[in-house]
């Protein structure tokens, strides 16, 4: 069985006084066998061996003192984006940082350290400032315990499989202990490898921003990096939140699970019905659903979207002549009078001569299902409808007010808006860098918004990464 010697560094180097002894012992007899020609051999011998020994106290001695010296720490270290990229290794690793594999020796350095007060272990000023010419200790203004580095000097690039970080990655930590730094670096790396990158910053970090251009410039092609900003939307892209969907219904769902929770859920349920309405609708019509569209519907009404419908539903079901149908010109007759019941004013009289066609003359098995909820929605009493959506319209109405609603609903036939428009299945097939500053702290309902609304992304396996810390145009390591 193999078993390490005891040790304890956490003392003064008392091999530097057996050195000094058998230092002075090796110079004697050196000058002995200069003085006594006869006994040269042997004194030469012994002369040797006393030196080896010296050395040998010396180098156990030295190594007691520079582990003590270890004890301050390491400061930040400022690395060019050359060094980074010898540092980060294969592209399928992720460089951790600078340090060292946890063995048993370094918790049983730990448990005697903590009986004893680091501050009083360090050697003499000159001695540390000797051992860290290149690297200086960690100053005392910055937040770490410094003596865990001190546990073992000689450091080494950490790396893992980047399999390991598959599904999630936990950073913890206080204010300015590096979670930041760590973040800045899995996103360096992530650019490097190619691979497509959402930076979702709430506090709006100069620093990062700075950072990842700056990792894009190095490792990628020019216009890789995106930037969304909702204050500052002439400098971004416009990004379309409801473009990628497998199901219409997929819409309404995120919608949502952005609105207020209630009690029974009964306010969250008529908000996701009245979305789902207005976006089957859309679809039907073969229109794009948006932002916009969905909130000019849902507080105007569907009237719009629910006239389209009927006259192709009758062309398709009745023919091109549908409107010379007996039934249906009197209804339209009876409508132009005011014969009818207006469920609304913005119900025009050929819609109400349609719905009335559609509830009398149309056999339920001959029905559609989207038409149905249109008219459902349509005879609904309106001032009842805007209570139980009262909710959704405030939400929606922060999403696409003023320049935000332009950037987050882009109008592909506007010619005077020059700014790219985006979605994440576009944004994944470019591999491109997207960095979005939701801009949480001065405004932090529309931040929680549009933030939680592009959630879903069923066709965009995008790699993600939280807000980080940086500096510009380096990366900085905690040593």
């Amino acid at each position: 069985m193999l078993t390490r010697p005891y040790e304890m560094p956490w003392r003064r180097a008392y091999e530097f006084a057996a050195a000094a002894a058998w230092t002075l012992a090796a110079i004697q007899l050196f000058s002995t066998a200069a003085e006594v020609p006869a006994a040269r051999g042997l004194t030469l011998m012994l002369a040797m061996a006393c030196a080896i020994l010296a050395l040998r106290r010396y180098v156990q001695g030295w190594r007691i003192v520079r582990l003590r010296a270890a004890l301050g720490g390491r400061a930040i270290e400022l690395i060019s984006f050359d060094r980074v990229t010898m540092l980060h290794g294969p592209t399928d690793q992720v460089f951790i940082g600078m340090g060292f594999d946890w063995l048993p020796v370094h918790a049983q350095r730990l448990r005697e350290l903590s009986k004893l007060d680091p501050r009083k272990l360090a050697p003499h000023a000159w001695t540390t400032r000797w051992l860290h010419a290149t690297r200086p200790p960690q100053p005392d203004a910055e937040i770490g315990l410094p003596y865990i580095h001190g546990l073992e000097p000689r450091e080494r690039p950490l790396r893992r499989p980047l399999q390991n970080f598959e599904g999630g990655t936990l950073l913890v930590g206080t204010t300015q202990a590096g979670k930041g730094v760590a973040l800045a670096h899995l996103i360096v790396q992530a650019v490097r490898r190619g691979d497509v990158v959402i930076v979702v910053d709430p506090k709006n970090s100069h620093r990062l921003r700075r950072v990842t251009e700056c990792a894009c410039e190095t490792f990628r092609e020019p216009g890789c990096f995106l930037e969304f900003h909702p204050a500052f939307p002439e400098r971004g892209v416009r990004l379309d939140f409801t473009f990628n969907w497998q199901k219409p219904t997929e819409i309404a769902s995120r919608i949502q699970s952005i609105l207020p929770a209630d009690t029974g859920g009964a306010f969250s349920a008529f908000g996701w019905d009245a979305v789902n309405v207005v976006v089957q609708g859309l679809v039907a019509l073969e229109e794009r659903p948006n932002l916009s569209k969905l909130t000019r519907y849902i507080e105007g009404g569907v009237e719009p979207l629910l006239e389209p419908l009927l006259r192709r539903y009758f062309e398709r079901q009745l023919g091109i002549d549908w409107r010379t149908d007996p039934q249906m010109t009197r209804l339209f007759q009876d409508a132009r009078r005011g014969n009818i019941r207006r469920p609304s004013e913005a119900a025009s009289a050929d819609l109400i001569a349609m719905v009335s066609y559609y509830e009398h003359f149309i056999a339920p098995a001959w029905r559609d299902k989207i038409i149905d909820a249109q008219v459902r929605v349509f005879r609904h009493n309106r001032e009842h409808y805007q209570k139980i959506t009262a909710n959704l319209l405030p939400l929606l109405s922060m999403l696409t007010s003023g320049d935000l609603g332009r950037t987050l609903s882009p109008d592909p036939f506007d010619a005077e808006d020059q700014r790219p428009m985006m979605n994440l299945e576009k944004i994944e097939r470019g591999r491109h860098v997207l960095y979005m500053c939701l801009d949480s702290l001065p405004d932090p309902s529309v931040a929680h918004s549009h933030r939680r609304t592009g959630a879903g992304r069923p066709r965009s396996a995008c790699g993600h990464a939280l807000q980080p810390r940086a500096v510009p145009a380096h990366c900085a390591v905690r040593r």
